[in-house]
């Protein structure tokens, strides 16, 4: 009977993989992969000891480097600088340790490279300590002695390079600092200061951050960032350095964005070039793409816009280019998708969405074997079957067409927040759209393509009214939108 009934459960299993396999099909799919964290840097402790040194002050300075090893996703040069006090009237000998290594959620315990050490500006040797239990995730330690006469103050250096934690299609990479360790020193730290430096200017569209500023930032304490030329900066006064006080900076990958002033300085020598402005709308698109869907802070809002004016300049100048009409309605869907309930903007949303059908019936008008552009509009007509319907080989274009109207109820509802009950979903930037993607009737309804790939039809029936899906279409979307390399 056992035996039996664990063939059941390998039936069954098997036939749920099956209708999974069935509604949710083999696609090139994007997965968001999560990576092995790196481990991050870390003030110094002493080597259990209580101690009447204190921690005065520190800077941290986290230098993102142009370019890095091609195994290697960014790095960035640590400097972490340490006035330490002894409130004592006798001198302390201590052991000061800093911690190596730190122990992943795959088990891994991955290593800092390059760790130096200095002690009032002096090279000073180090041995390497194991802690067989690895407390709070650390294994590895740096131990070297430091003697601290009452009443001075001693600075002690750090440096190494830290490799940046890349997500799977996310184009930031990610540093962090651990302030935590720091507690063991006598009394709070009297000031902190965390400097990112960039290859070049730094501002909100190339450091990341959440409705509340944490994305990049401490862990649960408010700083607010000030940037000046190629740096970003946070200050701390008078804390007790627990784990709110983590510190963490997503930049973008140093590649992604010197693309963007690449681009930007050919559209500048070239004005009239529409591949040049193509590639600055791509370049753009690249840094707001999330995957599944674009970075929803104001700033990927405003990156969001630029995108759009570069590839409205690429299609006016290259009307006659599928690739960049496609391009320019992939930008727009997704950015329906992402930003419908944000608030964003002065134009109704579902201009996005109109301006988005505009450019992909250009696109297959002009290519009608963009496998690309069809997979959009077969997603299209699967779920807006009242803006887009397709019959054989052809698709209509309802929604271009002066009748009939489509009313909003009928669009999608996206889910995409990072916070749901965060009231910074209806916050809106200070910039004001440039363009504003229009109606249209000029676009002939009906295109027929030589040939279309079957794409197989979601679990929801395609007649069924959108707004009872609302919940679950932005992520069955998401998992059809898969296959949509971007490209273009």
């Amino acid at each position: 009977m056992n035996k039996i009934s664990s063939w059941m459960r390998v039936i069954a299993i098997s036939l749920v993989l099956t209708m999974i396999a069935l509604l949710f099909p083999s696609y090139s799919a994007r997965a968001d992969i999560a990576p092995p964290e790196q481990p991050p840097g870390a003030n110094i402790r002493p080597y259990g000891e209580v101690t009447q040194v204190r921690m005065v002050r520190e800077t941290v300075l986290v230098s993102v480097l142009k370019s890095h090893p091609a195994s290697s996703q960014g790095q960035a040069v640590v400097i972490a600088t340490f006035v330490m006090r002894n409130l004592s009237s006798m001198e302390e000998y201590l052991d000061v340790r800093f911690p190596l290594s730190m122990r992943n959620w795959l088990g891994e315990v991955l290593e800092i490279k390059d760790f130096r050490a200095k002690v009032d500006n002096v090279s000073v040797g180090t041995r390497r300590l194991w802690m067989p239990d690895c407390t709070s995730g650390y294994c590895w330690w740096a131990v070297f002695p430091v003697t601290f006469p009452p009443g001075q103050d001693v600075l002690i250096e750090a440096t190494y390079t830290a490799e940046g934690t890349a997500w799977d299609y996310n184009p930031a990479i990610e540093f962090g600092y651990i302030m935590a360790t720091g507690a063991g020193w006598n009394g709070t730290i009297g000031s902190a200061d965390i400097i990112v430096r960039l290859p070049y200017e730094a501002s909100r569209m190339n450091v990341e951050f959440g409705w509340n500023g944490l994305l990049s930032g401490f862990a649960n304490v408010e700083a607010e960032p000030v940037f000046t030329g190629q740096e970003v900066r946070w200050h701390l006064e008078d804390f007790e350095p627990d784990g709110n006080y983590n510190f963490r900076v997503y930049v973008t990958r140093p590649s992604t964005w010197l693309r963007v002033l690449n681009e930007r300085e050919n559209v500048n020598k070239n004005p009239n070039d529409g591949e040049a402005w193509g590639r600055l709308g791509k370049a753009y698109k690249d840094v707001i793409d999330w995957g599944k869907y674009y970075r929803q802070d104001p700033a990927g809002w405003e990156l969001f816009e630029l995108s759009i004016e570069a590839y409205d300049k690429a299609v006016t100048l290259l009307p006659d280019d599928a690739l960049w009409h496609f391009g320019f309605a992939e930008l727009l869907e997704m950015g329906y998708s992402s930003y419908n309930h944000m608030g964003y903007g002065s134009y109704s949303y579902e201009a996005l969405l109109l301006r988005a059908m505009q450019e992909l019936s250009i696109s297959l008008r002009l290519d009608p074997t963009n496998q690309r552009a069809i997979d959009m509009a077969d997603w299209m007509s699967d779920w807006l079957p009242t803006w887009v319907q397709k019959t054989g080989s052809d698709y209509i274009f309802l929604a271009l067409t002066a009748t009939p109207t489509p009313e909003p109820s009928q669009m999608p509802t996206s889910i995409y927040c990072e916070d749901h009950d965060s009231p910074g979903c209806v916050n809106k930037p200070t910039r004001t759209p440039t363009i504003t993607p229009t109606r249209t009737t000029t676009i002939t309804p009906t295109l027929t393509t030589a040939s279309l790939a079957q794409s197989p039809t979601p679990a929801v029936p395609s007649g069924a009214p959108l707004c009872g899906a609302a919940l679950i279409l932005p992520a069955v979307a998401a998992v059809l939108r898969l296959k949509l390399h971007r490209q273009a």
